[in-house]
């Protein structure tokens, strides 16, 4: 019943259902909402401002919100966004306050020049205040360098054709610098130094968005000049504006011919009077003008002479020159010429340098604090001076490493490796180029080995020979030994006899009077113990020989008293007879045995076997 009461409800209701599902799922889902949304805003926003101010003015306050913050965030956005607009407003502006100011001068001044000055101005087509400013402004646009403000590389620079070269990747580095510290340490918004006066030059800085024009002038410059720096700024900025965006540190010499504009000058006119000077006055003149001459002449030479001492001492290794003056101490105006900086002990005499440079030493004031220089030169001679080197031997420096060439004793050599990474400015020390002589590497080798007499030392080519007998241990020691020998080529030991005295002693006592145990007859009662009897034996007799003390060995035979003494004779000998032959098939030279006919044992004694008793073959020769 239930089912057919549901499928009577699908029937009536089921598309209303469905549609009413689907308007929930819509009114539910966001994104539905924001495309209708999106759909009328339009309209809503036409049909609301057709009909009264109220949208705008619920849309005020917010829209200044938003625009406030986002300004304050990231000012330089906006700020590069309305330069190309602003910069031309404002130059207008700036324009029309000129022009007024240039009226007020000129009612201010026209009354109280001269008549010439106010024909000389209307002949040049000038109003009066212009030839005044004209007159009084003389100036030289000497380079122009376009910087990138945000990491202070050079993007292009132009100069007058007989300025001096200078590191102009330096200069750009330098005024970005200067920019960024003007702006941290005395702006509170993003303000940038915008002049400097650098001596007779002044520096005219003009900002854009994604460059930064400087202008170095000599002389008083006019406004108008601002005015076309700027203008090229922003023309740079319209025509460039992707390549000084993107400026990837190459230089722009497309741009150059823009920059070249900004090159400009203005010279003072000659002028000609027609007073004359009363032959007093004008002898009063020529010797002021003398004594002005003389004067300039003196402090040219003194700058000279000041010049010649400071470049002598700033090429000189080991001294730093931070500040150099003359002046004068006496009427006598004697000239008297002062140095102050830094100087290494080993470094030159300044005083010497001063009387090449043409200036007394009683007029040379000197004052330098010491320090250690790490120059090449001096790093070299600190090196000579304290490791003492001997004739013969050259010291220079590669980098970090003090190289030595030549020839030097061993001693020399250990102390230079020992003390060299010890001085400043160097961290290790290069001894290959040293070679030393045989003498010397003898005396060495001598000195390290300490030979036993019965070793020869021989030193040929930076090679050591040794030759004669020495003990297993002093053996195995020289090699260490020799290889910390500096110079030494190599050492050849083919000749050398190693001897084993601890364990010649040991064979000797172990096979002294040693019994091989016979049962009846000539058979061994052990044969098993054979092998190691033999390998004893043979170890001695290479031992002995080494020493340089050649062994042998007694077999004797041995019966138990028993039996007739003829028949035990035999016997004796039968039995050391097969000793020896049964030792030989086991590697004992045969030459090293022989049988003993000295009776062994005594009446009364009851064993049977062979006695092997050890000799010396030297003692017996």
């Amino acid at each position: 019943m239930a089912s057919d009461l549901d499928r009577l409800k699908d029937l009536l209701f089921g598309h209303e259902k469905k549609a009413l599902d689907a308007l929930t799922r819509r009114l539910d889902t966001a994104e539905s909402r924001t495309a209708d949304v999106a759909d009328v805003l339009p309209d809503a926003i036409d049909r609301s401002a057709r009909h009264g101010p109220k949208l705008s003015q619920s849309l005020k306050k917010p829209l200044e919100e938003t625009l406030t913050e986002a300004i304050t965030r990231d000012p330089q956005r906006f700020a590069a966004a309305l330069y190309p607009v602003m910069g031309p407003a404002i130059r207008r502006a700036i324009a029309e306050a000129l022009k007024s100011l240039m009226a007020s001068l000129n009612r201010a001044v026209d009354t109280s020049l001269s008549p010439t000055a106010r024909w000389r101005a209307r002949r040049a087509g000038l109003t009066v205040a212009e030839f005044v400013l004209r007159e009084s402004l003389i100036f030289r646009v000497d380079e122009v360098y376009l910087i990138d403000p945000r990491s202070g590389l050079l993007i292009e620079h132009v100069r007058h054709p007989d300025t001096d070269d200078k590191d102009e990747d330096a200069i750009s580095a330098m005024l970005s610098a200067i920019q960024e510290f003007v702006r941290d340490s005395f702006s509170d918004g993003d303000d940038r130094l915008a002049s400097a006066t650098i001596g007779e030059f002044t520096v005219w800085v003009c900002q854009g968005p994604f460059a930064m024009l400087a202008a170095v002038i000599r002389g008083t410059p006019p406004q108008d000049l601002r005015n076309q720096l700027d203008m090229t700024v922003e023309r740079l900025h319209l025509t460039h504006n992707a390549r000084l965006e993107h400026f990837d540190g190459e230089r722009c010499e497309e741009l150059a011919p823009e920059l070249a504009s900004c090159l400009r000058y203005k010279l003072r006119p000659a002028t000609t009077s027609g007073f004359r000077l009363s032959p007093p006055l004008l002898l009063t003149a020529l010797l002021f003008l003398a004594a002005v001459s003389y004067g300039i002449y003196d402090r040219i030479q003194r700058q000279r002479t000041l010049a010649a001492w400071n470049a002598a001492l700033t090429d000189a290794p080991g001294i730093v020159v931070t500040a150099s003056r003359h002046e004068s101490r006496s009427w006598r105006r004697h000239a008297y010429y002062q140095v102050e900086g830094l100087r290494d002990p080993l470094a030159a005499d300044p005083v010497r340098l001063a009387v090449e440079a043409g200036i007394p030493a009683d007029r040379a004031v000197i004052h330098f604090a010491p320090y250690v220089s790490l120059e090449p030169e001096i790093v070299v001679a600190r090196a000579g001076a304290v490791l003492k080197s001997p004739e013969g031997v050259e010291l220079s420096l590669n980098a970090t490493t003090l190289v030595a060439t030549g020839e030097a004793g061993v001693s020399w050599q250990d102390k230079a490796a020992r003390l060299g990474p010890a001085l400043p400015g160097v961290t290790s020390v290069d001894l290959s180029g040293v070679s030393s002589s045989d003498a010397a590497l003898y005396a060495e080798v001598v000195r390290r080995t300490v030979p036993p007499e019965s070793v020869r030392i021989r030193v040929e080519d930076g090679v050591a020979i040794l030759e004669g007998r020495a003990e297993r241990d002093w053996v195995s020691r020289i090699e260490t030994e020799l290889g910390q020998v500096d110079g030494l080529r190599g050492h050849d030991l083919s000749d050398m006899v190693v001897v084993n005295s601890v364990e010649l002693t040991r064979l000797r006592s172990a096979l002294s009077d040693r019994i091989v145990a016979y049962s009846v007859g000539t058979s061994v009662a052990r044969s098993d113990q054979l092998p190691e009897l033999a390998s004893d034996m043979r170890a001695l007799l290479a031992l002995a020989a080494a020493a340089g003390d050649p062994a042998g060995f007694t077999l004797t035979g041995l019966t138990d008293g028993s039996g007739a003494l003829v028949a035990n004779r035999r016997l004796r000998a039968q039995r050391a007879e097969d000793l020896i032959a049964r030792l030989q098939t086991l590697g004992v030279p045969a030459t090293a045995m022989r049988v003993g006919t000295r009776e062994a044992l005594g009446p009364g004694m009851s064993r049977r076997g062979v006695r092997i008793t050890v000799r010396s073959e030297s003692a017996a020769q």
